[in-house]
């Protein structure tokens, strides 16, 4: 883009310039020359500088784009001229042209070099604070971006003035969502204006009335990624500034374009959970992008959350609702609709649902809500929450059919869940030690407790002392019955390979959970 005739006014705004003809202000200057530099050929990208006395002696068709420093008369051939900026003063002092056509140079080339810099960031895929860090350069007031929902994210510039009763005093306090600065009319006219309009929108606020407001939504079609926001805190705008806005603006659209990570979060900040709990595969910068975006870092300890009612949140306004309520409870964390559920995705640390205090306090709003959850096992990679899905959506399940609870975690339920599992593939004596199954099924309910016996003895590593401290049983009790079900068996317990041991355990574990 080239540097544009409002910005070039806004350089000329100490000789009080005089804009008298004009066919757009859009127009793009490449070059400023002085008028004697002019040839026969038109130069329509090139902006003229000229003395009285230099129109008075210039021979030829004169540019259509000028700057004339001296009084203008109708006598004057400016008739057909595309832009005329006029200058009182001495129509012959040519140090004055000189220094103009030097000023408006170096604001053309500075411009060149600052949206170079934009560029460049873009290319590198820096991150938007960086973006907005160097287009802060050319503003005269601070710029903030915000996400769709008008929830601050980043912010570059400095104060001069207070900020006292302007939406920034909410920024700086809160950095949250600012909706309700705004009434429902405002907010409504905003919308209007920057849908129809592809130029920054100029507006005012009940609230703060002393200040005025633009914002530039950043749009791609029908895809809208957020909006910069400014506040005439230091200087009020000019025509210039907010051309300046637009190209910022511009340069974000294709930001978006070039750059999916950031996009996809910006579309829509729990995008890439659903795109997640779908299956798919993520990119790691994606990934990368939101563990900043939320304040969490790799190598957290993370766990997955799904939350309904008696009844499945198979739309989303049926979800509505309890949305607001699961926010407020899982605060630090990201909640979202999906699969008939409400899930969260938090970090352990925040949510500490294997601590006994924490747990109480989260159940005691789920029953007011008459809500149940579910809690999967702690996992530390992100991406891979496709895995955890199953976990919470099976515990929440289990939570909804055992309504004393409100709250399960997976852990407590995770053998009942590979039962079902398995019974969805075959019969569940197709994955047993036969042996086991026909002592559970045939015997009485001393049998059973040798089989409950040895399970624990094998998963406490066949150490006696510590499975008769789990069963609440004496050490010599144990014994006993361990001796009894190894010759029920016919298997020697203490020469078992591992996987011998973790057939038994299994078996024993599908005959104490899955079977009738």
């Amino acid at each position: 883009m080239q540097c544009t005739l409002n910005m070039l006014l806004d350089t000329l705004a100490s000789f009080d310039p005089k804009l008298h003809q004009t066919v757009s202000t859009d127009d793009g200057i490449e070059r400023v020359c002085m008028l004697w530099e002019a040839s026969d050929v038109q130069d329509e990208a090139c902006l003229y500088v000229a003395t009285k006395e230099m129109v008075d002696n210039f021979e030829g068709t004169l540019p259509t784009k000028l700057v004339f420093i001296g009084l203008l008369t109708e006598s004057m051939p400016f008739d057909g001229m595309r832009v005329l900026i006029s200058i009182e003063g001495d129509g012959t002092d040519d140090r004055t042209a000189e220094r103009i056509c030097h000023l408006l140079m170096h604001t053309i080339l500075s411009f060149e070099r600052w949206e170079h810099a934009l560029l460049m960031h873009i290319l590198h895929r820096q991150n938007i604070v960086a973006i907005l860090k160097t287009a802060s350069e050319k503003l005269t007031n601070p710029i903030a971006m915000f996400d769709n929902n008008l929830t601050f994210i980043t912010r570059a510039g400095r104060f001069d003035g207070p900020i006292t009763g302007t939406i920034w005093e909410r920024i700086e306090s809160e950095q949250s969502a600012l909706l309700d600065f705004y009434t429902q009319r405002e907010q409504q006219e905003i919308a209007r204006h920057t849908s129809n309009d592809r130029h920054p929108t100029v507006f005012y606020t009940i609230n703060d009335e002393t200040h005025t407001y633009v914002t530039a939504q950043i749009k791609i079609g029908d895809q809208s990624f957020g909006a910069l926001g400014l506040v005439d805190i230091n200087q009020p705008f000019t025509a210039g500034q907010l051309d300046i806005i637009q190209v910022i603006a511009d340069k974000l659209k294709l930001y978006f374009r070039n750059n999916e990570a950031t996009a996809l979060a910006f579309e829509n900040e729990t995008a890439l959970f659903v795109k997640l709990l779908d299956g798919a595969e993520a990119d790691a910068d994606l990934v990368s992008y939101h563990l900043k975006a939320y304040a969490w870092k790799a190598g957290d300890n993370f766990q997955l959350m799904a939350i309904r009612g008696d009844f499945p949140f198979d739309t989303p306004m049926r979800a509505l609702p309890y949305l607001k309520h699961i926010k407020q409870l899982f605060s630090k964390g990201v909640v979202l609709q999906y699969a008939e559920a409400i899930f969260v995705v938090c970090r352990y640390e925040d949510y500490e649902t294997r601590n006994p205090e924490t747990v109480a306090q989260i159940e005691a709003t789920l029953k007011k809500l008459q809500m149940y959850c579910g809690v999967s096992t702690v996992f530390s990679q992100l991406s891979d929450l496709k895995y955890y899905h199953p976990q919470c959506h099976f515990a929440m399940s289990q939570c909804i059919e055992n309504t004393d609870r409100h709250l399960l975690c997976y852990d407590a339920c995770q053998q009942t869940h590979i039962i079902q599992v398995l019974k969805m593939q075959d019969h569940l004596k197709s994955f047993c030690h036969a042996k086991i199954f026909e002592i559970w099924e045939k015997g009485d309910e001393r049998d059973r407790e040798l089989i409950h016996s040895l399970y624990h003895y094998l998963i406490h590593g066949r150490n006696l002392a510590l499975s008769a401290k789990a069963l609440f049983l004496h050490r010599n009790t144990l014994a006993y019955r361990i001796q009894k079900i190894a010759k029920m068996l016919n298997v020697d317990l203490n020469t078992l390979s591992e996987n011998e041991v973790n057939f038994l355990m299994l078996s024993c574990m599908i005959v104490e959970n899955g079977i009738d």
